[in-house]
């Protein structure tokens, strides 16, 4: 295979459907003979893709192939085969279900034969035999084409060998491919001609046939269907010529709606694309909403045309075989909306094989921007190739990260935040990603995402001083993106300091949150929320703060590298703590503090504190504390203060 230069028409400045002057890859898959190729499946969302084709003894084979997503390259090599029949001709395909597929083709006798098999999305494995068979004997088929109509229930058009007649049939498929042995229903669309047809789902109960009728006239007729039981009603519910000089090779295809397009190769040789609406109840509306002819300048002649969608907003496309260009392979662009308008003149147009594209070259989205086809070359080999389309799809984009990329001094386990935008409006879903145990996991996901800012937190940051990657992927069904970005949290806390005294004798006050205190004042002391324990001794260990520093003897002397406030008399263990004691001008005189503290007048007298406390008469009476605290029947009993105080059993 050889591209020639991409001969583009004069369009202006369009963003969209454009291609390069080449094809992105190619791939001879069967050098000998892959004849027939008349469609072609993705497996799922794979990077596999399997054709059916006629090899070189006349069997109906079924290969794979890999493209990869992300730069459009063909393997070069086929990854498995498989031949169904000893003999068979014109073979299509169907998805079922999952792993599982069916080829209906010509067998002996030119009788309809449809098989059953698995291929594997995940490799591109296809199972060692077919799985289940259904035929007649008493039928006959020719470049038939299958859909699913329902869940189990398929439908089958085709011609009969000799074109005089077209026929639909349905048969029954469970999700693991297997077939009763009789098809559900057999309804002859026309008894006297059809030589090429194709067929479209309407509705649930409903399908449209288009085909090459008497005279090479072009036909469009729905059809009923039970979507349960199979059966077809025996007349057409709607019919229409809508060409009655020649429409040879027609390819139909939904748009949106009731909005629907058809391509065929008409009587001046030119390819011809037309859009017309068809109700849900298959009722035809007998006229052409638009139509545009391609290639319409030489080099003309688009036979065997397949339409396909390059942007579901607005751009589409079709392959084709240029009859008086040596049958050279095509491809063209061009946009139409979901009015089905027509653009006055095709996007683009891309010679994808300047030697020979025999028949049909079905085509199949890969990512992004590339598209495989697969065809019938030269020599009636088999090919492949993948081109690039590009499209005003936009990918989602994202923006105003948080924290910033590449931000210092992040508190730990910080929020993150993105903006993420999609231009064309689409749904998207994020996956919200980070590396802190080595290598990426997910750690949420956001579903149907409009345009707007989403959160995540960083639950995993929880290290001083060290730097975090996170990472975002946005899909939005077509593209999928992603960006990473890193920040390095604040280094550890300045110390805070306990300070020691030359006598523990005394009050020791801490604000703002103490919990208990053990049997013995010199037991156990449990600070919350940062502090732990000080051991049986108070002349043990002090571990202060999330750093936890260490004082080994309490009995040390005062470290004022914070600013205190007054301390009349140390020995009295007065113990200001910025920033929230004032002063002690005399233990046994007046105590001030904030926020919550107004004055003792006598530590012996009455306590006074704002909306916290209320009056003690006599300190070694009874201690009354609204709404927190209970009572002390007596100084040297317990103590019980609420929220942050627990007990002291023994005062001293």
């Amino acid at each position: 295979m050889k591209a020639k230069e991409k001969q583009q028409e004069p369009l202006g400045v369009p963003t969209y459907g454009i291609m390069p002057a080449a094809v992105t890859s190619s791939w001879e898959w069967n050098m000998v003979t892959g004849n027939y190729v008349h469609n072609m499946l993705r497996l799922g969302t794979s990077e596999y893709y399997m054709q059916a084709y006629t090899n070189p003894g006349t069997d109906p084979t079924i290969n794979t192939t890999r493209v990869w997503n992300d730069n459009g390259t063909i393997r070069q090599a086929n990854i498995d085969s498989l031949s169904v029949s000893t003999y068979g001709t014109y073979p299509t395909l169907v998805h079922i279900s999952g792993d599982y597929y069916a080829v209906a083709y010509t067998g002996g006798s030119d009788t309809v034969v449809i098989k059953t098999f698995v291929a594997d999305d995940a490799n591109g494995l296809i199972g060692a035999a077919a799985l289940d068979t259904l035929a007649t004997t008493t039928t006959t088929f020719n470049l038939g084409q299958m859909k699913q109509l329902s869940d189990k229930m398929f439908i089958l058009v085709d011609q009969n060998y000799s074109g005089t007649g077209g026929g639909i049939r349905t048969f029954y498929c469970t999700n693991v491919g297997i077939m009763p042995a009789t098809f559900n229903d057999t309804v002859w669309f026309n008894k006297t001609a059809c030589t090429y047809c194709d067929v479209e789902i309407v509705d649930s109960n409903t399908v449209i046939i288009a085909y090459q009728g008497s005279g090479s006239d072009g036909y469009l007729v729905t059809y009923d269907i039970n979507a349960v039981t199979g059966d077809i009603t025996n007349t057409w519910t709607s019919e229409w010529e809508y060409d009655t000089s020649r429409a040879m090779y027609p390819d139909i295809k939904k748009v949106t709606g009731n909005v629907y397009c058809i391509a065929y190769y008409d009587t001046n040789s030119d390819l011809q694309i037309k859009t017309l609406t068809i109700a849900t109840d298959g009722t035809i509306t007998k006229s052409f909403i638009d139509t545009l002819n391609i290639p319409g300048v030489a080099p003309t002649g688009g036979l065997y045309p397949t339409l396909f969608t390059v942007n579901n907003l607005s751009v589409y496309g079709v392959t084709y075989s240029a009859y008086n260009d040596d049958n050279d392979g095509y491809v063209s662009t061009f946009a139409m909306d979901s009015t089905g308008a027509i653009g006055a003149a095709e996007i683009d147009r891309l010679e994808f094989d300047a030697a020979d594209n025999i028949f049909w070259a079905p085509i199949v989205w890969v990512n992004q921007s590339w598209y495989y086809i697969a065809y019938t070359g030269t020599g009636r080999d088999g090919w492949s190739c993948t081109v690039s389309i590009t499209t005003n799809y936009a990918s989602p984009t994202f923006s105003n990260p948080s924290p910033t990329n590449n931000s210092v001094d992040q508190a730990l386990t910080p929020q993150t935040a993105i903006i993420i935008n999609d231009l064309n409006g689409d749904n998207m879903n994020l996956y919200w990603y980070e590396n802190s145990t080595g290598s990426y996991v997910c750690r949420q996901v956001n579903s149907s995402c409009a345009n707007g800012t989403y959160y995540w937190t960083f639950d995993e940051a929880t290290s001083y001083s060290l730097k975090y990657y996170w990472k975002v992927f946005a899909n939005d069904t077509t593209h999928n993106v992603s960006t990473w970005y890193c920040f390095t949290t604040e280094a550890p806390p300045a110390q805070k300091n306990w300070y020691t005294t030359n006598e523990y004798n005394g009050s020791l006050y801490v604000s703002p949150s103490f919990n208990s205190i053990g049997s013995e004042y010199n037991g156990s002391l449990y600070v919350s929320p940062s502090f732990e324990q000080i051991g049986s001794e108070y002349n043990g260990s002090l571990y202060v703060e999330s750093s936890y520093n260490l004082i080994s003897e309490i009995n040390g002397s005062l470290d004022t590298s914070l600013t205190w406030n007054l301390l009349t008399e140390w020995q009295k263990c007065y113990l200001y703590v910025d920033s929230s004691w004032k002063s002690v001008n005399d233990w046994n005189g007046s105590l001030y503090v904030s926020p919550s503290f107004n004055s003792i007048e006598e530590w012996n007298g009455s306590l006074y504190t704002s909306s916290t406390w209320n009056a003690i008469n006599t300190w070694n009476g009874s201690l009354y504390v609204s709404p927190s605290f209970n009572t002390v029947n007596d100084w040297n009993g317990s103590l019980y203060v609420s929220p942050s105080f627990n007990t002291i059993n023994e005062w001293n």
